[in-house]
C-alpha cells in the first residue's frame, strides 16, 4: 500500500501543478475563445470548478450565438468543438455555484 499512497501524493501535486498553470493561463487571456473553454472545462475536471471565475464564464455566456452554440473564433462559424467544451466549462462552473 506504500507504493499506492506515494503514487496518489505525486499524482496529486502534479494535478496541483496542472491546475495552477491552467489558471494562470486563463488569467493571462481570459477572453471567450475555444481554448478558454478548454482550460475552464480542464479546471473542473481535475476538481478546481471553484477557480473558475464568475467573469471568466460571463464573457463566455456573452459570445454564445443566438441558438446556443459557441464559435471557433469571434465573427467566424459555430462548430459542436467549441460547443461542446463551453458547455463543458459552464457545467463545471455551475457545479459550485
Amino acid at each position: 500500500l506504500g507504493d499506492v499512497y506515494k503514487r496518489q501524493s505525486q499524482d496529486n501535486g502534479t494535478r496541483q501543478r496542472i491546475g495552477e498553470r491552467l489558471r494562470q493561463a486563463q488569467r493571462a487571456n481570459p477572453g471567450p475563445s475555444d481554448l478558454a473553454s478548454e482550460r475552464m472545462a480542464m479546471l473542473g475536471q481535475l476538481g478546481f470548478s471553484d477557480a473558475i471565475e464568475d467573469g471568466w464564464i460571463e464573457s463566455l455566456i456573452e459570445s454564445q450565438s443566438a441558438d446556443g452554440s459557441f464559435y471557433w473564433e469571434a465573427g467566424g462559424d459555430t462548430h459542436p468543438h467549441p460547443t461542446g467544451v463551453g458547455l463543458w466549462a459552464i457545467a463545471s462552473w455551475r457545479r459550485v455555484r
